[in-house]
């Protein structure tokens, strides 16, 4: 496929409002810690759990599970997301990175932004996909859903619809009779990128009725199984899983 040459921004994702008060602590809502020193924390986020609240008195996301551990993130700026350094779509798991203080979160945002931390999925989508490839359609917001977002197949859509530069690369690690489980590599990304980018390919992910798939499942199947990155303040490089949980 041939790559459109645009100049990446940053995804837009699930944004918080901002101004208002800290994050409030829920320790009713597990938290499995990852990995935590000093400057970062890693912890594994259940599917159709927000990342973070989008309203004051919102207490039922992750970040009101990360401030009742550990209540110094509450004071992280921006507001109402405690120090989240990238974010997962509700419905995905896995691995997602928070900063411990102002200047790694900094530095840490920067490593996101800037393709220097390697995002791997696991992710099952419906019929059968063989080997590796990749996936280069720029993405746009849908210009009639506000729930969905669209890939661009030519530069006049890409103009039409200011579409930002994303890749995916996807390799078949299972075939299964109607199903194929393959493993998913993003480093920027962009709001349902790996979702959009494999409905393009007609495979969409098992459960993502939102973008076209048939099959009846329990769940949206991506899971984010791992993030390498230099440490934002050591430079060593840094690997941290989550165990599959499909």
């Amino acid at each position: 496929m041939p790559a459109l040459q645009r100049q990446r921004k940053n995804s837009v994702g699930r944004q918080a409002l901002k101004g208002g008060a800290a994050v409030i602590p829920n320790p009713q809502i597990p938290l499995r810690i990852l990995y935590e020193d000093p400057y970062l924390l890693a912890v594994d986020k259940a599917p159709g759990l927000p990342c973070h609240p989008l309203r004051s008195g919102e207490s039922q996301t992750l970040a009101n599970a990360v401030v009742a551990r550990f209540p110094q993130q509450a004071h992280l700026n921006p507001a109402r997301e405690a120090g989240l350094v990238h974010r997962l779509d509700n419905d995905t798991s896995g691995v997602i990175l928070f900063a411990r203080d102002a200047e790694t979160l900094q530095k840490a945002r920067a490593l996101s932004q800037g393709g220097q931390m390697r995002k791997i999925y696991l992710a099952r989508v419906e019929g059968r996909l063989q080997g590796r490839g990749f996936i280069d359609f720029p993405i746009a917001h849908h210009p009639k859903s506000s729930k969905k977002m669209i890939v661009a197949k030519n530069p006049a859509q890409a103009k039409k619809w200011a579409a930002r530069d994303a890749e995916t690369r996807y390799q078949a690690l299972r075939l299964e009779a109607s199903v194929t489980l393959l493993r998913v590599e993003i480093k920027v990304g962009s709001r349902h990128q790996i979702r959009v980018h494999l409905a393009a390919l007609g495979h969409p992910l098992l459960g993502d009725k939102l973008y076209g798939a048939k099959q009846t499942a329990s769940r949206l199947y991506l899971h984010a199984s791992e993030i390498i990155l230099p440490h934002p303040r050591s430079g060593k490089k840094l690997r941290i899983r989550s165990p599959a949980p499909f």
